[in-house]
């Protein structure tokens, strides 16, 4: 998906899939909320990963793979946050509370 394609709606981005600084570029008037994990560990979300995420795309993954591809994530999640700290966009970390930092986030939401 390309920004272009967005019509300008509300909308949600799940993943890392567009560029957080484009959209912010593109609709400097919308509310944004980023989540990430930058304070958890490969092993812990590998632990929550093989006990919630019984039936997706992990399921075809080894530990070792998944661990490769946490440790992605979570470096992804730290640059997001330095990111968001410089823009002024909320960034949520959801490394430990994840319902009750989501819960929070839409407290804040307009």
């Amino acid at each position: 998906m390309e920004i272009s394609g967005l019509d300008g709606d509300n909308f949600v981005i799940e993943g890392f899939r567009l560029s957080i600084e484009d959209l912010y570029k593109t609709f400097p008037n919308h509310q944004f909320f980023v989540f990430g994990y930058p304070n958890a560990t490969p092993e812990e979300c590998l632990a929550k990963c093989r006990q919630y995420d019984v039936t997706n795309w992990t399921n075809a993954l080894n530990d070792e793979e998944l661990l490769k591809n946490f440790a992605f994530l979570i470096g992804e999640s730290k640059r997001e946050q330095e990111l968001c700290q410089r823009l002024g966009i909320p960034f949520f970390d959801t490394s430990i509370d994840y319902y009750g930092t989501i819960a929070k986030a839409l407290k804040q939401a307009r």
